[in-house]
């Protein structure tokens, strides 16, 4: 009996230390695995459903390189939207596949304006401290995974339920870091 009450303790205490409830809500049961990964990547991972379309935002200069962002505001995957479950989400640009530092124009990434509202998406990154949202959504370069820098990632979960490969992965700008 105390065997199976430590297994179950233990099993509980895994679960919770991935949802990280306090400041993102648990991913459905389906996405337990993903979870698991995204954890050991040093993140936390965030289904979630968009509800609001990509909002440019401009950032300071870093080495010639402007660290702009695309903002989206999303609810918990399942959820009806409710002045208690809407989290933003903050995109660093310069990881976005096709993000062009020569590009004329202040706006968002192309690859990014896939993210429209009702698409699901899954998100690995890092809670905003505050709660209500997320950032970090993006490679970390192949640093040291930790919690302050974790390896995240934005992926757009299928019809299917398959997932895209992920949207925030372009390492060409790392080197101004």
């Amino acid at each position: 009996m105390k065997k199976i009450y430590f297994s179950c303790l233990a099993l509980g205490f895994i679960f919770n230390v991935y949802a990280n409830s306090d400041l993102i809500p648990p991913p459905p049961t389906a996405l337990q695995a993903d979870s698991i990964e995204c954890n050991q990547n040093g993140g936390t991972l965030f289904a979630a459903t968009v509800i609001s379309n990509p909002k440019y935002s401009s950032g300071k200069l870093q080495r010639g390189v402007e660290l702009s962002h695309t903002h989206i505001n999303v609810v918990p995957l399942g959820e009806k939207q409710s002045a208690n479950n809407i989290y933003d989400v903050a995109i660093d640009n310069v990881y976005a596949m096709d993000y062009d530092v020569s590009q004329p124009y202040k706006q968002v990434p192309e690859s990014l304006t896939n993210l429209k509202i009702g698409t699901n998406i899954e998100l690995c990154g890092q809670p905003y401290s505050q709660g209500g949202g997320i950032h970090w959504v993006h490679s970390n370069c192949g640093q040291k995974k930790t919690a302050a820098k974790p390896d995240g990632s934005i992926k757009i979960i299928n019809v299917d339920g398959t997932l895209s490969n992920s949207l925030t992965d372009n390492q060409e700008y790392c080197t101004i870091f």
